[in-house]
């Protein structure tokens, strides 16, 4: 991945599979967790994209909005007390017309938007 695609936060999987958390950038590599008790460095060329899955909106609380069919499809939402997002099946952002398909790309364009970061519920 390229280096100013990331941000602090940003989850992606390194080239070993293994799933991290960006906590710091550096120029060319990142540190990054590997779980809650040990984080590594690694060169940004070797951080890969995790892809959006109905499994990840779920854990940053997105959720089904079963009265709202887009097309042959359903749209997903996040509540937020001020807003609320609207997703189709295949991850539009409806209104900007923007296709997601990467998680670090939802947590970026959250972070736009709100000033705050997209983390996943209880964690």
């Amino acid at each position: 991945m390229k280096e100013t695609e990331l941000r602090i936060g940003n989850i992606s999987v390194d080239s070993n599979g293994v799933e991290v958390k960006i906590m710091e950038l550096l120029t060319d590599y990142a540190r990054v967790w590997v779980n809650k008790d040990e984080w590594v460095s690694v060169g940004c060329n070797y951080l890969n994209p995790v892809e959006l899955t109905e499994e990840w909106l779920l854990k940053f609380g997105f959720e089904k909005d079963s009265e709202y069919i887009v097309g042959a499809g359903i749209c997903w939402y996040f509540k937020h007390p001020d807003y609320k997002y609207k997703l189709s099946e295949t991850f539009r952002l409806l209104l900007l017309g923007i296709d997601l398909k990467y998680v670090h790309q939802l947590q970026n364009l959250f972070f736009s938007l709100t000033e705050e970061d997209l983390m996943i519920k209880n964690e």
